[in-house]
């Protein structure tokens, strides 16, 4: 599309050049090739887009939607497209809305609070055969995502499968209003977004809208309202499709037949999910044996990108479960955000996913690559070797993993100091790949949502003012989680400040290209001048280490040196008392190149209601020293005391800037927070141990009766305390709880599977949630501070995205 086209559609002002729209950015830091990219300068609560345009210019971006009143404040001479409305995201909407009113084929929409991306994954799998389909990539449903995934759609699809999420009252009107769906598919009704909602009827109520004009609504146990006019199918025990699982199937009652169904899965959400789909299917004609056919032929989805370290100091990504342009262009983004300096590699295989011809598919392919640049791709597959390759980078062919794998050796220069992604289709079994080139093989696993972890940080943003500032406290490994990774993603989410605990850990983020102010806590006075040479900012918390910073400074050549001034209001652990205040402020007048960049102190008891009283003590406390040391200082200082529970409890210490630690993580007195943190493992062995019997070392507590034994590949050199032997704490196989036998071995434990179905191989999980965590945590008389921060780093570290 032409830009001039574009503005009749969206009634804009159109300034400068006609310019041709083929990629669509929102985010700066998203952006690989420049050529036919439209920014929309969008505007949110805590960030605006029009700030970025300067430096977007500068790196080659020359066609921008921004809003009508916004005025380039810098000096440019290249001819720049302006597309100017009144907002930016409305008006990508109604673009969106035209774009969907071109589509002829059925458009589905999946909504409900849980199993939306599971199910359209699972319907496109089930119709991929017969339609040419438009899927939302990922979990895009929001009001950006979409019109983003509407946006998409081209002339040759027949179906579209778009998913509609919303948070708040007021938002699926407008997601309606873009979808205009024929067809409604509901998957739950449940807890998430809660807080927004008087009651749950409200919120179902507004996720009726979808359904407005829909002609057709599947839905999991909600009745058809009076007033809808069309086919309403429920599936429930009252609805007119019903259902009962057993050991190794279901059956299903829709239209006065009873059908059974083999499943491949047995696990409630799965079988909810597939039965959702089979009612989609059965409206569409389809007879109950190729149902059967296809449901068998289901494959689990991984909504995920998963990041390990790999060989030769390279990162890797792992997504070789879908293979289609829609999940590649995802993918690829996701790969520019991490670790710039390193040298970008692809390895896929043949889109086998995506319904198009050959020549379209490898089309198709050559203009996604052609957006994000490589410095090398290594193509898997048969129609690689019969067809005209034209890709922008150097490339080699395999004919399939057998032969890529028998080459590592050979290729293994190009996979060295690189972001390497590996994405394919299942039938390549690109998780062969994966194992070879992954670092670490331990079997234990901590594994990081990111994509949580961001939730976490817009939930605490939904309780601060626009203007308050976030630090992030990455210290000790950020809480046992990775702290370059999750600096560096947390750098990605626009976060203002970082902290650290010493100097070593703000030199490492440095080295990873992190660029945000990061605070150092404890600054030993040996490592101030690195600190410095750093750009790093220590907190000064008492006379000593002021004095050596001084000392220091005076041979550094650095105009301005931020500090952060540590206050004592309660906690007396570190900082200045307010006797300290006059000597203190007239050492920071004397040597004016330290720049206070902030004066902060700790609450003692934030997460405790009954210590209330003492946090506003303390927060008067504070108040008073800083403006002290404010009215006496002429330039502004940021305040900071609240810390996670203090953000949700005590909205009057949020100030200029918050710090957020374990909160960030799920862990927190209150407040709808996602858990991202999983340890997990896997059996070993397993094996019968009869009546009278020991386990582990030691040759105590012999057992009562024959018990059946998993061993597992986890101990205390993995941070697995030795407090929780002898059944005082267990693990979850298959969501059922099994006590440990015996004691904490070094690198093993042994637990009790008398009463659970499981497999050598199967995953066993230590914890996967705040309430896990906190019984274990229990168990061993700690906090979870102390668990997360005791995982050994021999424990591998997967990062995760949804």
């Amino acid at each position: 599309m032409r830009s001039k086209d574009l503005i009749h559609i969206l009634n804009a002002i159109h300034e400068g050049p006609d310019a041709e729209i083929s990629n669509i950015a929102y985010d700066s830091r998203q952006i690989a090739g420049t050529t036919g990219v439209l920014f929309l300068a969008l505007k949110t609560v805590h960030r605006d887009g029009h700030m970025y345009i300067p430096q977007l210019i500068a790196h080659g971006i020359t066609c921008f939607m921004v809003e009508h009143d916004y005025v380039l404040d810098a000096l440019n001479t290249q001819p720049i497209t302006w597309i100017r409305v009144k907002g930016v995201l409305q008006h990508l909407q109604i673009w969106a809305a035209w774009k969907r009113s071109q589509f002829k084929g059925l458009t589905i929409a999946i909504t409900g609070s849980q199993g939306k991306t599971i199910v359209k994954e699972w319907l496109y799998q089930l119709l991929k055969t017969d339609f040419q389909i438009l899927r939302s990539p990922r979990s895009f449903n929001s009001q950006l995502g979409v019109a983003l995934s509407i946006l998409r759609m081209e002339s040759h699809h027949n179906l579209a499968l778009i998913e509609a999420g919303i948070s708040m009252p007021g938002e699926m009107q407008t997601l309606q209003a873009m979808i205009k769906p024929a067809m409604v598919v509901f998957t739950s009704l449940g807890s998430p977004h809660d807080e927004a909602f008087a009651n749950r009827s409200e919120k179902l109520q507004e996720k009726l809208k979808l359904t407005s004009q829909a002609s057709v609504v599947i839905a999991q146990q909600v009745a058809k309202p009076n007033l809808f006019q069309g086919t309403w199918i429920e599936i429930g025990p009252n609805g007119s499709l019903s259902y009962s699982a057993l050991s190794d199937g279901i059956h299903i009652t829709y239209e006065n037949r009873t059908h059974f169904f083999k499943m491949p899965f047995n696990d409630e959400s799965s079988v909810r999910n597939a039965v959702t789909c089979i009612g989609v299917l059965f409206h569409l004609h389809y007879t109950p044996e190729q149902i059967q056919n296809r449901i068998l032929n289901l494959k689990s989805i991984s909504l995920r990108l998963d990041v390990k370290k790999a060989w030769a100091n390279s990162i890797l990504i792992n997504d070789y479960y879908n293979a289609d342009i829609e999940s590649l262009e995802i993918a690829l983004q996701f790969m520019y955000q991490q670790s710039p300096r390193k040298r970008s590699i692809l390895i896929v295989s043949d889109l086998e996913q995506s319904g198009l011809t050959a020549q379209q598919r490898m089309s198709a392919l050559s203009r996604c690559c052609a957006r994000f640049p490589l410095d090398y791709c290594f193509l898997v597959g048969e129609l690689f070797l019969n067809t005209e390759i034209q890709l922008h980078c150097l490339y080699r062919v395999f004919k399939d993993t057998n032969a890529l794998i028998s080459s590592l050796n050979e290729i293994s220069p190009y996979l060295s100091e690189a972001r390497i992604l590996i994405k394919g289709a299942r039938s390549y079994h690109f998780e062969r790949l994966a194992s070879r080139l992954q670092l670490q093989s331990h079997a234990t696993v901590f594994e990081v949502n990111l994509s949580r972890l961001r939730d976490n940080l817009n939930y605490f943003k939904s309780h601060l003012n626009p203007q308050v500032k976030i630090m992030g406290m990455v210290k000790a490994m950020a809480y046992g989680s990775g702290g370059i990774e999750i600096a560096r993603f947390l750098q990605q989410c626009g976060i203002a400040y970082l902290a650290v605990a010493y100097t070593d850990e703000g030199i490492a983020l440095r080295n990873a290209q992190v660029t945000v102010p990061i605070m150092v806590m404890n600054p030993e006075e040996d490592s101030l001048e690195e600190l410095i040479k750093n750009n790093l900012e220590p907190e000064i918390y008492n006379f000593k280490i002021l004095n050596k910073l001084i000392e220091v400074a005076e041979y550094s050549a650095l105009h301005s040196i931020h500090i952060h001034i540590k206050l004592d209001t309660g906690m007396h652990r570190l900082g200045f008392t307010d006797a300290d205040i006059p000597p203190l402020l007239e050492m920071l007048m004397r040597h004016p190149r330290l720049h206070v960049g902030s004066v902060f102190s700790h609450f003692t008891a934030s997460d405790d209601p009954h210590a209330d009283g003492w946090s506003t003590v303390q927060l008067n406390r504070f108040t008073n020293m800083y403006n002290v040391i404010q009215n006496k200082l002429n330039y502004p200082i940021l305040r900071h005391m609240a810390n996670t529970n203090a953000v949700l409890r005590l909205p009057q210490s949020h100030m200029d800037m918050v710090r957020l630690g374990i909160g960030l993580y799920g862990i927190a007195q209150q407040g709808a927070l996602e858990s991202v943190c999983k340890w997990y493992t896997q059996i070993s062995q397993i094996r019968i141990v009869e009546a009278g019997e020991t386990i582990g070392y030691g040759k105590s507590e012999a057992l009562a009766s024959a018990k059946r034994v998993a061993t597992l590949p986890v101990g205390y050199a993995d941070g697995l305390s030795r407090l929780l032997g002898h059944g005082k704490h267990g693990v979850f196989i298959h969501n059922t709880f099994c006590n440990i036998l015996g004691s904490v071995c070094m690198d093993m434990i042994m637990v009790d599977v008398t009463q659970v179905q499981c497999e050598e191989g199967d995953q066993v999980v230590i914890f996967e949630n705040a309430s896990q965590l906190l019984a274990l945590s229990k168990a061993m008389n700690t906090i979870p501070y102390e668990v997360l921060t005791s995982v050994s780093s021999r424990v591998k570290r997967v990062y995760t995205m949804d």
